[in-house]
């Protein structure tokens, strides 16, 4: 179901920056029952934060998410 996620102890997932939606992306992870999602950008270049923001669909994301920069994330 769910391509480049590292499952953690106590269900925590870190997923790789992708094309959907964070919302999605929050989503199919707060499905399996984790308890948080941490996203990391794929981009080693990129050095900006990006806004987690509402996708217009309505649903509700349930735990906590974070976003990380690459420099972050994959050291």
């Amino acid at each position: 179901m769910f391509n480049n996620i590292d499952m953690y102890s106590f269900y925590f997932f870190r997923i790789i920056f992708s094309d959907c939606s964070f919302v999605t992306k929050i989503i199919n992870v707060q499905d399996t029952g984790a308890l948080g999602v941490i996203i990391v950008d794929n981009d080693s270049t990129n050095h900006d934060f990006v806004d987690m923001i509402d996708d217009t669909t309505k649903r509700t994301v349930q735990i906590p998410a974070m976003f990380l920069l690459y420099k972050d994330g994959y050291n």
